[in-house]
């Protein structure tokens, strides 16, 4: 019986650190979920976060696709500039061919209007002349 009372006392001892250990392992799992909660506000944090990445790389993807059909339609025109100036070369080529000639019509019928003028001018004195002589 000395050992049953050496077992109680044992048991006692046991039995009276038992509620400072309950109360340690309470705090400590408070803690923990304290860690566990802020934890989870974290990371819907970050998925938030990620969420207004991943909207604004959408954002950045569709303007990209923009400037790149747009650089693409502006390569296009560029391509076919060339081929523009020189049809509008040619066609002023063309037009300065008939424009030369009327220039010169022009200075051929100036011309002749200048000495259809002389002879008019001469006329009246040739007439009188043939008057004066009948």
């Amino acid at each position: 019986t000395a050992s049953q009372t050496e077992a109680i006392t044992n048991m006692t001892e046991t039995v009276t650190v038992l509620p400072n250990t309950t109360a340690n392992q309470t705090e400590t799992i408070t803690n923990m979920t304290e860690t566990v909660t802020v934890s989870t506000e974290s990371t819907a944090n970050q998925t938030e976060a990620i969420t207004n990445m991943t909207e604004t790389v959408t954002y950045l993807t569709e303007s990209t696709a923009s400037q790149t059909e747009a650089i693409t339609d502006m390569t296009e025109t560029v391509t076919v500039l060339p081929i523009t100036t020189a049809n509008q070369t040619e066609a002023i080529t063309n037009m300065t061919e008939p424009v030369t000639d009327s220039t010169e019509a022009i200075a051929n019928q100036t011309q002749t209007i200048t000495d259809m003028t002389e002879t008019v001018t001469v006329l009246p004195n040739t007439t009188a002349n043939q008057t004066d002589r009948q």
